[in-house]
């Protein structure tokens, strides 16, 4: 499997989607409302049980499907003013129709993406429940964190000093680092205070030196010129 460097590595669809000849785009469209009937159902049945095992086990505050799905208001459009493109063949007619951009838009794509991501919220919740136990892709789990999980509860010696102290699925570490977030910072405020204060003797020095310079000038002229007068005198005698 090959795996990209770049994290955030960007799909390109836009600059192919133009030279791509029609028949493509007529088998492709359609399949994108296939997950209705084919993955769909499934995947909230799958919600459904990995939710009901969750609760008998006795597993509180979780959220809601809801709470994956935008806000009505917050859409870019409505059914008055939603834009609309118009058709190239007799195939697109349907993109000329606002009710087909407001289904696919604002119901059919928002509603699947909510579905999908509350499936694997739950997922997540469950791994970090049976297995609290750390890979390259845990952090991302963060947001799906849990108080103690199943080997916290009942053996946690036999863990892993990391998995143990893992804030994921260890509310007590998270008060722990919270208090050292604090306390670092007012230690960073501490030694901040006497580096602004160490600043200024040095403008002082600075000064200081510079007029020791000027003033050491003034002596070195004034010995040369009582030196000339002496010699001056000397010879007139």
């Amino acid at each position: 499997m090959k795996k990209h460097n770049n994290k955030a590595c960007r799909i390109k669809i836009g600059e192919n989607y133009k030279s791509i000849p029609t028949w493509r785009k007529i088998v492709g469209v359609p399949l994108v409302y296939l997950p209705l009937f084919v993955s769909l159902p499934y995947a909230i049945l799958g919600i459904i049980l990995v939710y009901l095992h969750l609760k008998i086990l006795g597993a509180k505050n979780i959220k809601s499907y809801w709470d994956f799905v935008p806000n009505w208001k917050s859409h870019r459009y409505s059914l008055k003013d939603q834009i609309v493109i118009e058709p190239n063949n007799f195939w697109e007619v349907q993109i000329k129709s606002r009710l087909f951009w407001i289904f696919n838009c604002v119901i059919y794509c928002p509603l699947s993406v909510a579905v999908y991501e509350y499936h694997a919220y739950l997922v997540k919740v469950v791994e970090n429940w049976w297995c609290p136990f750390l890979h390259e892709k845990k952090p991302e789990y963060q947001k799906t964190p849990i108080d103690k999980s199943y080997w916290h509860v009942e053996n946690p010696d036999l863990l892993h000093p990391e998995d143990l102290n893992c804030s994921i699925w260890n509310e007590d570490v998270i008060s722990t680092t919270h208090e050292k977030e604090v306390s670092q910072t007012i230690a960073k405020t501490k030694t901040k205070t006497p580096q602004k204060n160490a600043k200024k003797p040095r403008k002082d020095l600075t000064k200081t030196i510079s007029t020791k310079k000027k003033t050491g000038g003034i002596r070195k002229k004034t010995v040369k010129k009582t030196v000339k007068k002496n010699k001056e005198k000397t010879s007139k005698k």
